[in-house]
């Protein structure tokens, strides 16, 4: 059986396509995994917040969260928070800020 240069680099490019396909889908299956734990975590620290009375209010077309506890509790305060500032370990910086 006889193999031409053409045949030969058909199959290259079949294989290519393969590999590169496999790894790309690799590459959005862990940045899944990652965005879904963060996603848990998000919840996690919304629940601990709104058990403690503090009202939680998501954003998501600004990106950002703002969190609150009603007058009368306490003392009132707000707080808000661009999450555009944030990834896996990424210090606070300014992002913090009290809201009127």
């Amino acid at each position: 059986m006889k193999f031409s240069i053409r045949d030969l680099l058909l199959v290259t490019l079949i294989v290519a396509l393969a590999v590169g396909w496999c790894l790309r889908e690799m590459q959005v299956r862990a940045e899944l995994a990652l965005v879904n734990r963060w996603r848990s975590a998000a919840g996690a620290l919304e629940y601990l917040f709104e058990s403690d009375g503090w009202d939680v209010e998501w954003e998501r077309d600004l990106s950002q969260v703002r969190v609150s506890r009603p007058a009368g509790v306490h003392r009132s305060e707000q707080f808000g928070l661009n999450t555009d500032d944030f990834g896996p370990g990424t210090p606070m910086k300014d992002s913090l800020r009290s809201l009127p």
